[in-house]
C-alpha cells in the first residue's frame, strides 16, 4: 500500500476561532496587518526614500447566525452586561376557564426582579386542552405590552407555554380556552433569556488558530471589541449571515505564533 505524505499545506478544516473563552463553530475569520510607509523627499534622486511607518490590523469576522451562538456575535457588539431574567412567582394559581370561556386575574407580585420571560406551569392536574394566555403588563422602558401565549397539553408540574418577550411588569394575565378541570395554572418569571440594551460594548480576547497535527498558526488579538453588529432578514432559501469587524485595542499587542 502506498502511503501519501501530509502535503503540509492548511485548509480551512485546520481553522478555529475563539472569542473571550467561547469558540465560535463555522467561521470565516480574515485577519489581515499593514505596515504603512513614510515617503522621505530627497535632493538629487528620482524617487523618494521609503520607510516603515504606522502598524495596523483589520479583523473580520463572517458566519451563519446559530441560535447558541448568538449573545457572541450579536450581544457582546451591545452591551458587556445583559439583563438575564429573574425566576420568580407572579401568580400561585389561575383557574382555567375551561373551552369557550375566559378569565382574567391580576398578579399578586407584578415587579420580577429584572425585566423576564413569562412562564405558565400545569399545578394540580394536567392541561388536556390547548389555550392561550394574554400577558398584560410593560416592557423596560415602562411602554404598554402584551403578548399571546399559545398553552399546550401538557402533565402535571410541566410547562404549557412561554413569552417571548421580557416583561418589566405583569398586572394580569387572561387565560382563554385553557382546559385543565381541577388544574392551576401558575404564572412564574425565568432566567435564561439575555436582555441587551446600547451600552460599552464588552472587550475580549480573540484567538484565531489554523492547527494541522503538531503544527499550528495562532494568533492572539487581546482587548477587541465588535465595531458593528446586525441581523439581515432573508428568505427561506438562503441562511442568515453576520458580517462582523472588530476592532483591537493595542495592534502592538498582538502575537503570532508559528509552531
Amino acid at each position: 500500500m502506498t502511503v501519501v505524505e501530509d502535503f503540509g499545506e492548511y485548509t480551512g478544516l485546520e481553522g478555529a476561532l475563539t472569542v473571550g473563552v467561547v469558540p465560535i463553530a463555522d467561521v470565516a475569520f480574515d485577519l489581515k496587518w499593514t505596515r504603512g510607509s513614510i515617503n522621505v523627499p530627497r535632493s538629487g534622486k528620482y524617487s523618494d526614500k521609503e520607510l516603515p511607518g504606522k502598524f495596523s490590523v483589520t479583523i473580520t469576522l463572517k458566519k451563519v447566525l446559530v441560535k447558541t451562538e448568538a449573545a457572541t456575535v450579536i450581544g457582546k457588539s451591545l452591551n458587556a452586561t445583559p439583563v438575564g431574567g429573574t425566576a420568580g412567582v407572579m401568580h400561585a394559581g389561575l383557574t382555567p376557564p375551561g373551552s369557550g370561556s375566559e378569565n382574567i386575574t391580576d398578579m399578586t407580585s407584578a415587579t420580577p426582579a429584572t425585566p423576564s420571560r413569562i412562564r405558565f406551569i400545569a399545578r394540580t392536574a394536567a392541561v388536556t386542552a390547548v389555550g392561550r394566555a394574554i400577558i398584560i403588563g410593560t416592557d423596560r422602558a415602562d411602554r404598554e405590552m402584551t403578548e399571546n401565549v399559545d398553552l399546550a397539553v401538557c402533565i402535571i408540574g410541566a410547562t404549557s407555554g412561554t413569552s417571548k418577550g421580557l416583561f418589566k411588569t405583569v398586572s394580569r394575565v387572561a387565560l382563554v380556552d385553557v382546559v385543565a378541570a381541577g388544574a392551576t395554572i401558575e404564572v412564574s418569571s425565568i432566567t435564561g433569556a439575555s436582555n441587551y440594551t446600547v451600552g460599552q460594548p464588552e472587550v475580549f480576547d480573540l484567538i484565531g488558530s489554523l492547527t494541522k497535527g503538531a503544527h499550528s498558526v495562532t494568533a492572539t488579538l487581546p482587548d477587541c471589541w465588535f465595531k458593528n453588529g446586525g441581523i439581515d432578514w432573508t428568505d427561506a432559501s438562503k441562511a442568515v449571515d453576520v458580517n462582523i469587524n472588530v476592532g483591537i485595542y493595542d495592534p502592538d499587542l498582538m502575537t503570532v505564533a508559528v509552531v
